[in-house]
Formats: structure tokens, sequence, C-alpha cells
């Protein structure tokens, strides 16, 4: 059985990685236990994974590679305008068949009888129709096959796609890439990748110039509306003109065959009002810069949905805009190339699914562009993706049946709708299938109600839709109740002595900075020096509150979920911070003077304390892009001082 199994996800381009953990039987028994224990803090258990498999996914082999594949195909996504298009036409589609199920008036509907009409069904399976590639003098020609039969020269667009990361894989690997040595790797079994569409080419082209020249033809083809046209015309133009690699950069290569494209085409403004269905679309080039009215609607205009892509796609046209030549930066592939890429553009959502635990352990890993953002509909990125992806996966399932190949995340095979296959995708899962909020969501979503007896839909009012919402709303809020206080700037947390002692509490700090970035749209930035903490529950207590047992126990179980606690805490606040909190972390003596208690620090335990925080400070700082540095000097003082 393969240890990972990975895809891109071609409408919210998200990359879905389902694998094992890699750990021991012991370790992996140990991590089932801490995340059963933590049962009430979903947060925390996507924390903990995240943190504790996440250095393992860097330093392990296969999993580099992986991420190498998938990210490529990330980037198509940008690079590729009308693969872009493609993307959000399939969002949009399946949610103008959501709205049409929603409107309708009919009473009941068989699940089974639920599909795609024709033209929605050929928007969505159009990277996967079969097409035969034949040659008539010197010119690629394309014809539909006699047969389904996937021959040596039968195709689809994903073939196409594969090949160019094939190459851009290798690229990145060896030190000197040569057309020679590509050829070995790609014969090696030990290399399990694409291949067929180079082997086709290299009969027409030659192995240099398809080794060279194919993911230059790739994104050419896919520069136009039809890819097939686009991906025939570049071949036979290269075939009989020849492209001159060797003197020219790969973006003067580029303009070439685009131009010559473009004169056999010419050019189009894609509109999505006006090209719902890619039959009737023109067969034309599409540039970045004819863009827009697609970028705007993928902002939400209109009522539409925010596709979150678009966000680093918007970057990739500004940047192409004023530097024309940045166009071609995914062709000129190596080993910087890759770090610089994926460090400018890091997947803005990453689903780690571990075969080897529960469905509901998973981790939605989002990039760091989006971790802390704001969508132009005014949700934080982390809450609106994984709602979207419910959405998607959802009216996917519905409307296509294509989940049948693909794991399901959901462990919890005694529950009534597992064998629907709808939920297949689900990624809220919890410890008790009873509590799913699913059917709920399911029911507002389309305005009907599953019978499961019948395996119908039955109509519902806008009313009962509404309170399945809030059913659904119960059922998967991760926020608890905090006793709580706005302060102007900030935030004063209360915390009461059965909120130390109740094991189901213990998460409180970590769970109170992920309700307030829910709540009101906070940022870790914007939580920087901000929270003050209360022990009300102790102010009849006659010992200082750093010597309660329970209470130090509770900070550095925080400290240990969020090790930069101390970045959040405001020490400005009317609470004596650093005489909570300071004492905790380092060896010191206490006694009472006046009826004052005095704190004793160890010199070596100051330093010690000091130079294990400013390695969480730099972590903390490079991962929320902080600029306020002289802010956390100041809290680093306030706490040392």
């Amino acid at each position: 059985m393969p240890q990972v199994k990975s895809y891109l996800d071609t409408t919210l381009r998200i990359i879905h990685i389902n694998r094992y953990s890699g750990m021991s039987p012991e370790s992996t028994d140990a991590m089932r236990q801490y995340l059963k224990e933590s049962e009430t803090s979903a947060p925390i258990r996507r924390e903990f994974i995240t943190r504790h498999l996440s250095m393992e996914h860097q330093s392990n082999e296969e999993m580099l590679r992986v991420l190498a594949h998938e990210f490529h195909h990330y980037l198509q996504g940008l690079f590729y305008p009308f693969l872009y298009y493609l993307s959000w036409l399939e969002l949009d589609n399946l949610m103008y068949l959501g709205n049409q199920l929603k409107d309708s008036t009919v009473e009941s509907f068989p699940i089974s009888s639920i599909h795609m009409n024709d033209d929605f069904f050929r928007n969505y399976y159009f990277l996967h129709q079969l097409v035969e590639f034949y040659i008539e003098k010197s010119h690629l020609k394309i014809r539909i096959p006699e047969t389904e039969t996937y021959g040596s020269n039968v195709f689809t667009l994903n073939d196409l796609l594969e090949d160019a990361t094939t190459i851009f894989e290798y690229r990145i690997y060896e030190e000197n890439p040569t057309a020679e040595g590509f050829e070995k790797w790609i014969n090696n079994p030990a290399n399990n990748c694409y291949k067929k569409t180079y082997r086709f080419l290299k009969t027409l082209l030659g192995r240099e110039n398809t080794f060279n020249l194919l993911p230059l033809i790739v994104q050419a083809a896919f520069s136009c509306t039809d890819p097939l046209s686009g991906f025939s015309g570049a071949v036979s133009y290269i075939n009989i003109r020849g492209l001159d690699y060797k003197r020219k950069s790969m973006d003067e290569l580029f303009n070439e065959v685009m131009s010559f494209l473009e004169s056999k085409m010419g050019r189009i403004i894609l509109d999505p009002k006006k090209h719902h269905f890619l039959m009737t679309i023109p067969v034309s080039t599409v540039h970045y810069e004819d863009m827009e009215l697609v970028t705007a609607r993928a902002d939400g205009e209109g009522g539409a949905l925010h596709f979150p892509l678009n966000k680093q796609f918007k970057k990739v046209v500004a940047r192409i805009k004023n530097e024309p030549g940045y166009q071609t930066r995914i062709l000129q592939a190596n080993k910087a190339t890759f770090q610089e890429l994926l460090k400018e553009y890091y997947p803005f959502a990453i689903h780690y699914h571990y075969k080897d635990f529960d469905g509901r352990n998973g981790s939605i890993v989002m990039g760091e562009d989006y971790r802390d953002s704001i969508t132009p509909l005014g949700l934080t990125y982390p809450f609106y993706v994984k709602e979207l992806i419910k959405i998607k996966e959802t009216q996917l399932a519905l409307f296509s049946r294509i989940h049948s190949s693909i794991d399901n995340n959901c462990h919890h095979r005694d529950c009534s709708y597992y064998s629907l296959g709808l939920c297949k995708l689900w990624n809220s899962i919890p410890l008790d299938f009873n509590d799913c909020g699913f059917p709920q969501f399911f029911a507002y979503l389309f305005y009907r109600k599953i019978n499961l007896a019948n395996k119908t839909l039955i109509k519902i009012s806008k009313e009962e839709a509404d309170a399945n919402y809030e059913e659904y709303g119960r059922r998967t809020s991760k926020s608890r109740s905090f006793e709580y206080k706005l302060l102007n700037p900030g935030y004063l947390l209360t915390i009461d002595a059965q909120d130390i002692k109740d094991e189901r509490t213990k998460t409180m700090f970590p769970d109170f900075i992920a309700y307030l970035k829910d709540r009101y749209r906070e940022t870790s930035q914007s939580l920087f020096s901000s929270i003050s903490l209360d022990f009300y529950g102790y102010n009849h207590d006659a010992r200082p509150i750093f010597s309660i047992p329970a209470v130090v126990e509770f900070i550095k179980a925080s400290k240990m979920l969020v090790p930069e606690l101390l970045y959040y805490i405001n020490f400005d606040s009317e609470i004596n911070h650093k005489f909570i909190l300071l004492p905790m972390f380092v060896e010191h003596q206490s006694k009472e003077v006046n009826g004052q208690f005095q704190i004793f620090a160890g010199t070596q335990a100051l330093q010690n304390f000091a130079l294990t925080e400013v390695q969480i400070w730099r972590k903390f700082l490079i991962e929320n892009n902080i600029p306020q540095t002289d802010l956390i000097f100041k809290t680093l003082n306030k706490i040392l001082i």
C-alpha cells in the first residue's frame, strides 16, 4: 500500500495529501490517546498535528517530492490563465447547480436521479476528454478517437499538465539537467512519473526539443480558450519553424509562440457573464491583462462566492504587468526557483489526512498569505476556506459521484449517512457521529432534507433551512463561552478556579485566541500585546498567584500549546503580568517583605529563558509577518528587567 496518495482539487486548487504518519506504533498510540483527551478543542488538535508532523514532512524525501509535484500543479493554476478560468468556472457551475436544486419547487427527488446536464458535464470533465493525436504533413492533428481505449496516441488535457510537471520535478532535483539525463530518469521504475506526452512528441520534435520546450508548449496551450488547438498549433509551429532555445530566453520564445497563435486565433477578453459554457467560447488566445472581469467576479462581485486562489492570481498578474518576463518564471525550473516560488506562492490550503488516525484529526494548513487575512466578503480565510470546502465537496458529491474513487475522510462506518457517499470529504468530523452537523448543513445548502429510508431529497421551507443552519452552527462551533471584557484596546479574559480545575478547559487560552480571530476578525499580528488575564477566582487566596500549583500548571500548559503566549499578553494592563508570569518559567524564590511578595530569579535561569524566548520570537515574527520588532523587544524587556 503506498504511503502517500495526493491530488490537487481542480476546482478550489487545494492540495490533498492522504498519508500514514510514519510514526512508530507506540508513538501512534500515544498520539491517539492525546487527541482523544483533547476532544473538546479541535483547534488544538489541529495545531498539535501541524506542529509535530510538519517537521517530518520537511525531512521526508517522499513528502518533499509529493509537495513539489502538487505545488507545480498549483503554480499552473496561477501562470496558465485559462486553467485558472477553468477552476473558477467549476466552482461557479457547482454553485449554479446547487441554486437550481435549492430553488426547485419539486417536492421530492430520488438522490440517484440528480446529475449534471450535458453543458455542465462538458465543463467539468473538460480536462479528461479523450482525443487522438496524429501527424499529417509535419503538423500535429487532433481527432476524436474511434474507441474510448486509452492508447499510446490517445490523450487528455490532463496528460499535458502532468508531463510538464514531470519535467519540472526532474529539473529541480538534478544539479545539471539534460535531455539525456531526463530520458534515464523517466525510465527508472523508482521515478513513478507521467511521460506519455513527452514520448509521443519526441517522435516528432526530437528528444532535445521536447525536453526543453514541452513545458513552454503546455503553458502556451493553456493561454488559449481551446488548449488542444493551442497545443497542436504550437507543436506544428515549432516542428516547421523551429525555436532557438539556445540563444533566446524563455520569455522571447514564449512570446514568439503566442504571437503565432494570436495571429491564427485572435484575442479575447473573458467575461464570466457571457462565457459560462466552454463550448460557446470562441477559440482565442487569453492574456493575463484581459482577465479583469474574471478576477472581479472571483472576488465576490455581483453576489458570487469569493475564489481564494484569486488573491495570488492577482499578485501574479500585477507582477507580470510590471515585469513582462515574469510570465515564464514557472518555466525556469531549478532548486532556487522552486524555493523562491514556494515562498512567494505557498498554497493557500493543504489538507493533510492521516490514515492511521481517525478522520477527525486531519489538518488544513493555511499559507502565510492567507493565515491571518480577511476575504473580500469580510470573513477570515481559515474559516471561509473550511466552509467553502464543505460547500464544494457536498455539491460535487451530489452532482457527479466523482468521489467514488477517493478515500473517505470519515471513519464512522456505522453512521446512516456513510454509505450515501455525500459526506466523504466532510472536514468537521465529531467524536460521536450523532453530533455531526452534515445533515443540517446539507438541509440548509439545498433547502432539502435527506430521507434515508427512501434515499430521496425532500423540499423544506426557508424557515426550516434556517433552523437547520442554527443547529449546524451549534454542533460544529469550535468556540466556547468565555468570560471576557472588551478593553480599549484589547481584551480581558477572566479565569475562574473551576476553569483551571476542569480538564476540558485546559486549552482555554489558545481557544480564546481562535475565538477572537473568528468573532472579531483579529489576526496574530493585531492581537499582539492585547490580552490581559485576570485570575479572579483566586482573589481571596493569600498565596501569590504564581505559587498556586493549579495556576502554574494552567499557564505552563497554555505555553506548551502556544509557545508565543507572552507576545499576546498585554503588559501595559492594570494587572501585573510580570508578577504573575515570569516566576512560572524561570527558577525563582519568593518571600514576603513588609506584606509584599518579592521574586528572586537566578541569573543563569533568566539568561536561559531569554535565549529560548528569542527563538520563539523569531519564529513568531516570520510566521505572522509582524513588523513591530520594537514591541517584541519591549515585551521581553518588561518581563526580564
